[in-house]
């Protein structure tokens, strides 16, 4: 049921007329609910933050394999035909060689193998995490931006190096926008640009990046710790011969097609803005691997292009020197003219090194061995450890032995 109210009701001639204690405490009302709004912190004072850098954090994605590919002359003569399968394991004359592919956090090294091999790499096979974050060197230069989110004015650009402390005078319960950028390295640093805000990224060493807000409502100093993080892609290109008992005496190689790209990274919205530059790095600059006595190299470039799927690289000479003393040249020998693809990396690379390996052993063929002795009973007596073949590395003895191989 809809009750209806009557409009008599509402127009009654009946006044109400308040009394001037009524007034007077409906006043005091009003007087105490203005007295009790907050109002407004308005910036003032001074304060000043602490700066020190925490860690190089790495980004939250999962670890990866890859597929590298690299035809057989069979697959490439049949390619016209029918695609046949691409072996994983290939000879190169008395050699075999395996291309792999795997991608990884930059700031967690690969956990490499102390063994070394004469057969192909196992399909379960995969690198070890090793941590999630690195302390950065002492000495690394990177600049911090403090930037008035009020005025939209950029107040403080320094130059520091990590390991050294900085206080930074601010202004008391005032916002401020925190950036701070690095290329990893204790000597290159290039100038700001002021008004865009924005720096350019290199396609030899990392860039690293924090953002954050800041506002301190206390006069005393408080501690800022800047974590970077990476927002280049690595793309790394190893040759690994540990398995052929030899030594890198030559090694020559460039990357087929445009992978290695450039860009102008915007500070504020920690993003790249408009469009990328392929950069033409030429040949290859591969550098030994500390503590693998010249047998594997390495070389190392960092991409702006973070959504890098695959790359390939045309190998044009690989020469080795064997304990023999014997110089082996093993490029002309690689089927498709040279050229390995490294392939099957996730969309989103930023922070990964994409890691493409060429690695070559020998397998030695089986041999027995027919141990002859001349004794006063026996001519062969491998089985008497009183005998020179059963216990020669013991015992001294003029008898004469041979060993022969089949």
């Amino acid at each position: 049921m809809i009750r209806t109210v009557n409009s008599h009701f509402l127009t009654s001639k009946f006044h109400f007329f308040p009394s001037p204690l009524l007034l007077l405490l409906i006043s005091f009302s009003f007087f105490q609910h203005s007295c009790n709004k907050e109002e407004p912190i308005k910036p003032g004072g001074k304060a000043s933050i602490h700066v020190q850098i925490g860690k190089i954090q790495d980004l939250p994605h999962a670890q990866q394999k890859g597929r590298a590919s690299l035809p057989s002359r069979q697959s490439l003569q049949e390619s016209a035909k029918k695609q046949s399968p691409k072996q994983d394991v290939l000879p190169i004359g008395e050699f075999s060689m395996q291309l792999h592919s795997q991608q990884q956090n930059i700031s967690t090294a690969f956990q490499p193998t102390q063994t070394l091999k004469s057969t192909a790499h196992p399909s379960s096979f995969s690198s070890k995490f090793k941590a999630a974050q690195t302390a950065m060197a002492a000495g690394i230069k990177y600049r911090i931006l403090l930037y008035n989110s009020f005025t939209k004015r950029l107040e403080h650009a320094i130059e520091v190096k990590s390991g050294e402390g900085l206080h930074i005078a601010i202004v008391k319960n005032q916002p401020y926008e925190c950036n701070a950028y690095s290329y990893n390295s204790s000597e290159y640093l290039p100038q700001l640009d002021s008004t865009s805000l924005t720096i350019e990224t290199a396609v030899d060493m990392p860039l690293l990046f924090a953002k954050g807000n800041i506002i301190l409502s206390t006069n005393s100093s408080k501690d800022l710790t800047i974590n970077f993080q990476h927002q280049l892609t690595q793309v790394q290109v190893e040759v690994d011969v540990r398995g052929t008992f030899g030594k890198i005496s030559s090694l020559q190689a460039e990357f087929h097609g445009e992978y290695i790209k450039k860009g102008t990274f915007n500070l504020r919205s920690a993003s790249f803005t408009g469009q990328l530059e392929a950069i033409d790095v030429g040949r290859l600059n591969f550098k030994e691997v500390a503590t693998n006595g010249g047998n594997k190299e390495q070389a190392s470039y960092f991409s702006a292009d973070r959504n890098l799927k695959s790359f390939t690289v045309k190998f044009s000479e690989l020469g080795l020197s064997l304990l023999n003393g014997e110089q082996v040249s093993l490029a002309k020998s690689f089927p498709n003219a040279g050229l390995a693809s490294f392939e099957n990396f996730s969309s989103n690379n930023q922070g990964k090194v994409l890691q493409g390996t060429l690695d070559m052993w020998k397998v030695f063929p089986r041999k027995k061995i027919l141990h002859i002795e001349g004794g006063n009973n026996y001519s062969n007596s491998g089985y008497n450890s009183r005998k020179a073949a059963g216990a020669f590395v013991t015992q001294k003895t003029s008898v004469k032995t041979a060993l022969f191989f089949e």
